[in-house]
């Protein structure tokens, strides 16, 4: 109950006069049916004020608030399809870990896999590592090893242990059971204090890779990803100029070759307030 008081008090904020248009156009609907039927039934039409009366037009108001509310809803879905590139996206909110489909998390480019200071619990990467290979995490390093096999880096140290430090935008496929992974490296890291950072220029390189490893090895597969950027990495931007951001690589990277695959944006429900998924669809449809 108190999540939907929550919703409607966002589309208040957003939409006033739509929820005002709304309510007024219902009203005016129902006053002109039952007006139309008094003309034709004169029972119908009241002589004087009476209980009924008032009740029935308290109801035609409560009616018309309850469709003005309904109209105003925040949307839990959009749809999206980039015509001059033929790419379609669509933005919902959601679990990212209980979707359909390829799902793509970024990861840091030393691709840690021990759980605490090398990667948060909180994190996409940690909830990866211990959803998908609770205490294995050698089978993790295993498989990355194999994808990468081919792969240049730099060798360093670390105070994690790992010494391969990937390029930004590298992305392996990772299987596990019948999930597939994309793990495009997003994030920089401090090899002395192992925090994480990234800006805009590391976040469109990250995106550029991930993209072009969609196009040539996703097979036309549905790809999923969540709002990358918005978590530990420390970008900094409001999570709507995010969302254009990633938006916006779709299509560049769309403009070098096309993506055949469906791209599944996934958010966090605790962005609904921040998020207006009208104005994202209405911007880019």
């Amino acid at each position: 109950m108190k999540q939907s008081f929550e919703l409607m008090g966002i589309g208040l904020r957003r939409h006033p006069f739509r929820f005002f248009k709304s309510w007024f156009l219902a009203y005016s609907a129902m006053w002109t049916a039952i007006s139309s039927l008094a003309f034709f039934f004169p029972v119908l039409r009241p002589t004087s004020w009476s209980v009924w009366v008032v009740l029935g037009l308290a109801a035609m108001f409560a009616i018309g608030i309850l469709w003005g509310l309904y109209r105003i809803r925040p949307r839990q879905r959009a749809r999206i399809h980039l015509k001059p590139v033929d790419t379609k996206i669509e933005v919902e909110y959601g679990d990212l870990f209980k979707v359909e489909g390829i799902k793509a998390i970024a990861v840091n480019e030393f691709f840690d896999s021990r759980l605490g200071e090398p990667v948060a619990r909180s994190s996409l990467h940690g909830q990866l590592i211990e959803r998908m290979f609770q205490d294995r995490t050698e089978q993790f390093d295993k498989l990355i090893d194999e994808e990468l096999r081919s792969q240049s880096f730099e060798e360093v140290e670390s105070i994690a242990g790992k010494k391969k430090r990937y390029p930004i935008g590298t992305t392996p496929i990772v299987d596990v059971g019948d999930e597939r992974f994309l793990l495009p490296v997003l994030c920089k890291t401090d090899v002395d204090t192992y925090k994480a950072y990234c800006d805009v220029p590391i976040l469109l390189t990250a995106l550029d890779g991930l993209w072009s490893t969609v196009r040539n090895r996703a097979g036309g597969k549905r790809v999923s990803v969540p709002l990358i950027g918005s978590g530990l990495s420390g970008i900094g931007l409001p999570p709507y100029q995010l969302l254009q951001l990633i938006v916006l690589s779709i299509v560049i990277a769309s403009k070098k070759g096309h993506i055949r695959s469906e791209i599944h944006i996934i958010l966090s429900r605790e962005l609904v307030g921040e998020i207006d998924l009208d104005t994202l669809e209405n911007q880019w449809s």
